[in-house]
């Protein structure tokens, strides 16, 4: 069932765009090594099958880092029995001993409060994100991709506004923030070897009003794709209905 439903899907983050690696991936891989404490977890907050694993696992496997993926899959999105038969899937299929998976809202997350990188990868606007971020009082890093930084950059303005919140980088497809000062602070300084990093697969970034900015031109999202997975859902519907 997973392979076919997430053929409908269109991969948000991209791992190697026109078969190269994803620049702003390395850049992640950096943060993680260099600024955060990796006893704390990076949180997946809507995982939904779990692929973005695929380059999740290979940097935090290098540090140890554990990874708590969480997705509740309300109804009527996914009905019983086939949201219980998707969670057998997705556990078996990227099941591995630095991931833990929380099926339930965020606020009921493990680590929605201990972790130090927060991917918030779903459009759940009843998630508090700016208060979210108020409380957090480690430093943290929070990543957006193209399609929740419409939903969060309304949320982060303010807190951009007043200093408590720093944007590091902005890219077509992941756009970090940090509560920490020191950690924007050293992200910029680290320019040059960052330039140096992405360079060797040709990729390029620069410095603009205290952030680094990625430019790529990759193909956007189809809009196509949520009709057929929503006819897909339905088969699914009649089959275990």
């Amino acid at each position: 069932m997973i392979t076919e439903f997430e053929s409908y899907i269109v991969r948000d983050i991209p791992i190697k765009p026109h078969g190269k690696p994803n620049g702003a991936l390395l850049l992640i891989d950096w943060c993680i090594k260099n600024y955060l404490d990796n006893e704390r977890s990076l949180i997946n907050v809507g995982a939904f099958t779990g692929r973005d694993l695929d380059w999740m696992l290979p940097i935090c496997s290098k540090y140890a880092k554990p990874i708590e993926c969480v997705e509740h899959w309300q109804t009527p999105f996914l009905k019983e029995p086939i949201r219980n038969q998707m969670i057998k899937e997705v556990e078996k299929t990227r099941g591995h001993p630095l991931v833990t998976w929380t099926w339930d809202d965020a606020i009921n997350a493990k680590t929605i409060s201990s972790a130090d990188f927060f991917f918030m990868g779903t459009l759940w606007n009843e998630f508090d994100l700016q208060n979210h971020m108020r409380s957090i009082n480690h430093s943290s890093i929070w990543m957006l991709d193209k399609a929740t930084i419409w939903w969060g950059i309304k949320l982060l303005s303010s807190l951009i506004h007043q200093e408590k919140i720093f944007h590091m980088l902005s890219s077509p497809n992941i756009f970090l923030f940090t509560n920490d000062p020191f950690i924007h602070e050293q992200f910029i300084n680290d320019f040059e070897k960052l330039k140096t990093l992405v360079e060797k697969y040709d990729q390029f970034i620069q410095l603009c009003n205290g952030c680094i900015r990625m430019n790529h031109e990759w193909k956007k999202r189809s809009s196509s794709s949520n009709y057929d997975l929503n006819t897909y859902i339905k088969e699914l519907e009649k089959q275990y209905l």
